[in-house]
């Protein structure tokens, strides 16, 4: 199949008509689904800064935690609200506040296809499309209005750089990933054991001076003019501290348990009783999950280091699954960018079964976000009181799922082949070498 033979023009027809398509289908529902729930907010943030943009960080955009580069593409937002007809009709500022998240799935639609039709047209073709349809990317953007097609199509393009060995170009863009969502930086460590497996050491202090540098310079201007020296770290480390509990909906280990908004400080072992009756203390949640994203970091480096050859995207894909199914403090949404991981490991290893468990994460992570959303709004469903079993039987597949990721993962990475396969496999990786 992925030797298929299509005329370039018929390629192009092709595309155009995915992107119109989705964009058509996103347009449509973001004016129809009407939720409240966190566009408010944002609404709000582009509101509050235009009476400032730069000087956001001084207390007068109300509970800011988001990186500079969001509240720039709120600005126009916020403009536009001045329009009284776009302010005041419920469908055109669902709109108006959901157009960044559309813009930025449509532009992950085409850059698929772009980025790699060089492997294969026809591949990258079905994977546009396949992204065109994908229920959780439409429900993220369209549906809820969310920032995560946003970080998406800039880590597309970050891990498309480092799969191309352009290191620099790639370490510029994950910065200003970092400038647009927080959750970006989780995939500093995949991205320092790239240059370490290299033994670059030229190239990682540019990278490092580059990204450090990228960051102070986006972040500077505002920590200026908003007389805040600490905005920086406020964004950064007080985001992750926001939410100090074992798991926030998240279909994952904890999700098995009745563990939902249950502070983090909750014992395992040792421990006093609180105000609550709760048992806190000792050795507790937050240690265990601290504990497992160092296991998990060694793990992913381990893996990349030792191996004969590695795959990026299928590291990436690796490291966020290991932090979203074992570590605490995970929201529903943050498993949202395996899946642009997982379909570049498939277009990059041809390997179809990389392509199901990305089907899989797809619908593990639209039933996450979409049960969520539904029990918010819609609070009378009867099936709403059901919410802890639904969310345990989708944290009973989706750990099935992060199983199913390691052994892919484990099994593409040619050093470990040989684990799994015997004297067979061990001919293969030497012939391959």
């Amino acid at each position: 199949m992925a030797h298929v033979q299509i005329k370039k023009q018929q390629v192009w027809w092709a595309l155009g008509t995915i992107l119109l398509f989705a964009a058509i289908t996103r347009l449509l529902i973001a004016m129809t689904y009407l939720n409240s729930f966190d566009t408010e907010w944002y609404l709000k943030w582009a509101v509050d800064i235009q009476n400032g943009l730069l000087n956001a960080y001084d207390g007068h955009v109300r509970d800011l935690d988001y990186p500079p580069v969001y509240l720039i593409l709120l600005w126009p937002v916020g403009k536009l609200l001045n329009v009284n007809l776009l302010a005041n009709y419920q469908p055109y500022r669902m709109l108006l506040i959901k157009f960044w998240p559309i813009l930025f799935d449509l532009l992950t639609i085409a850059a698929i296809y772009l980025i790699f039709r060089k492997r294969s047209v026809f591949l990258a073709l079905c994977a546009a499309a396949a992204w065109a349809v994908n229920p959780s990317a439409i429900f993220n953007c369209a549906c809820w209005g969310q920032t995560d097609t946003i970080m998406t199509f800039q880590l597309l393009l970050v891990f498309a750089a480092f799969d191309e060995e352009k290191p620099l170009w790639a370490t510029f863009c994950f910065a200003l990933a970092a400038l647009t969502k927080m959750q970006c930086l989780y995939f500093a460590p995949v991205i320092l054991f790239w240059f370490i497996r290299r033994k670059d050491w030229r190239n990682l202090g540019r990278a490092l001076g580059i990204g450090f540098g990228t960051v102070l310079a986006g972040f500077l201007p505002f920590m200026i003019a908003s007389r805040n020296a600490r905005a920086i770290f406020e964004i950064y480390f007080g985001g992750f501290g926001k939410y100090p509990y074992i798991n926030l909906n998240a279909f994952n280990l904890y999700g098995l348990g009745s563990f939902n908004w249950v502070t983090d400080r909750l014992s395992i072992v040792g421990g006093t009783l609180n105000d609550k009756g709760q048992l806190v203390g000792g050795f507790t949640f937050s240690m265990l999950g601290t504990i497992l994203m160092i296991a998990s970091v060694v793990f992913v480096c381990w893996v990349m280091l030792a191996a004969k050859k590695t795959n990026i995207w299928l590291h990436a894909a690796l490291l966020m699954q290991c932090l979203f199914i074992l570590t605490t403090r995970q929201h529903e949404r943050y498993q949202f960018i395996v899946m642009i991981l997982l379909l570049g490991a498939f277009l990059t290893e041809q390997d179809f079964k990389l392509f199901g468990l990305f089907t899989g994460v797809s619908f593990v992570t639209f039933f996450n976000q979409s049960l969520l959303l539904d029990k918010i709004i819609h609070q009378d469903a009867p099936y709403i009181a059901s919410f802890n079993t639904l969310q345990a039987i989708g944290s009973a597949i989706n750990v099935v799922l992060f199983f199913c990721t390691a052994a892919l993962c484990i099994l593409h990475t040619e050093g470990f082949q040989p684990v799994f396969g015997g004297k067979q496999s061990q001919r293969k990786v030497e012939a391959n070498s």
